[in-house]
């Protein structure tokens, strides 16, 4: 199937996993490669594209790297897979590998739930690859895109998750529009500045796929805020925020390379303290990997800096009324320390979260002192 077949073609996809494949094997001169886990609910989609490639185990995916590295100009030296955010710890050679080489490009497809912990997908964030969030259905397909036309640009492998779950119609014949498609590749093609970084590349390709450039860190709330929250992807909604008075977030959508200015930009010089809010279901520690890439921004006026970790999936929805339980308990702490923020707000431990087996328990992360970080 041709990219201009699909001008005037609207998908209806079971799922987000299967738009984001299609996109990809079709709209895209790459390999696209699923784990059998997911080959059922993609592969009718994409039964007319010679470059779906079905695998037993995601560490199928080093074969495919390799075998793209043979020399042969007529393969794609675009490699996007769909895993399972489980399967990534075993990808970590790999992405260090390419890391390293440069090609071809890879983009690592994640879907989660609202229930899903992110640490999975935080877990790679040392092994040099680039970590992008999309929050919404639409911003799936638009950053799957971003993420592969980025990876070609820079050869840097990307992760990239997205909310899974059902999907409504999606359309696509943006993305096949003459203009859109020599945007893109005027993008690939252009002379590279030395500077060039993994922020500003994928904020060049959204704009040559959804037509204006985005912010890897966004803020919304108070101008004066007094009380900020930071979270990778869209944990607290703008109709919580708006509810309780004096708060505000930074939204991070891509977590690596981290910008650590663009962060502390964002946040009002007014905020007193700064909270680190996410998922983490399997926590080794009290605290959560984003609290520790707060502790590392070049605060010139250095906020309170407070970690609230939860398992419970119902920090997805938070009302106005459990924004205001977290912030008053927020405001109540003096010094840095780390709270399950489900807690604080009435929230079920196990809310949308899938019941852990016995070989891997559902630890809830229980107040600390900030003197216990350099213990735990």
């Amino acid at each position: 199937m041709s990219l201009s077949s699909l001008q005037t073609t609207t998908l209806r996809a079971a799922s987000a996993a299967a738009a984001v494949v299609y996109t990809t094997a079709v709209t895209l001169d790459s390999t696209t490669a699923v784990t059998s886990s997911f080959a059922a609910n993609v592969s009718e989609l994409v039964a007319d594209s010679d470059n779906l490639v079905v695998l037993p185990q995601a560490t199928g995916i080093a074969a495919l790297v390799a075998d793209s590295t043979t020399g042969d100009a007529k393969k794609p030296q675009l490699i996007s897979a769909l895993v399972a955010g489980e399967d990534l710890i075993s990808l970590i050679p790999t992405l260090r590998g390419l890391a390293r080489q440069r090609s071809p490009a890879l983009v690592l497809h994640v879907p989660v739930t609202s229930a899903s912990d992110v640490s999975d997908v935080l877990a790679v964030r040392d092994s040099g690859c680039a970590i992008l969030r999309s929050t919404t259905q639409q911003g799936a397909i638009d950053y799957a895109l971003a993420a592969s036309i980025a990876a070609q640009r820079l050869g840097t492998p990307f992760v990239h998750c997205f909310p899974a779950g059902s999907s409504d119609s999606i359309e696509l014949q943006g993305y096949a529009a003459d203009s859109t498609q020599e945007a893109i590749k005027a993008y690939l093609q252009g002379e590279r500045p030395g500077s060039e970084s993994a922020h500003d590349a994928v904020s060049q390709a959204l704009a040559a796929v959804v037509g204006e450039a985005r912010e890897a860190v966004s803020y919304f709330g108070a101008e004066d805020a007094q009380v900020v929250y930071v979270t990778f992807g869209d944990v607290v909604s703008r109709a919580a925020v708006g509810a309780v008075a004096g708060v505000g977030v930074v939204q991070i959508s891509l977590a690596r390379p981290l910008d650590s200015e663009a962060l502390r930009q964002a946040v009002p010089a007014s905020a007193k303290r700064v909270v680190a809010l996410e998922h983490v279901r399997r926590a080794a520690t009290g605290w959560g990997p984003l609290f520790f890439d707060l502790a590392l921004v070049p605060w010139e006026h250095r906020p309170i800096l407070l970690n609230g970790v939860s398992s419970s999936a119902g920090l997805d929805t938070l009302t106005g009324e459990q924004l205001e339980a977290i912030n008053a308990h927020v405001l109540a702490l003096a010094s840095p320390t780390h709270f399950d923020a489900a807690a604080v707000a009435g929230i079920p431990e196990d809310a949308g979260v899938p019941a852990a087996s016995e070989d891997e328990p559902n630890e809830a992360a229980t107040v600390g002192a900030y003197g216990q970080l350099l213990r735990d």
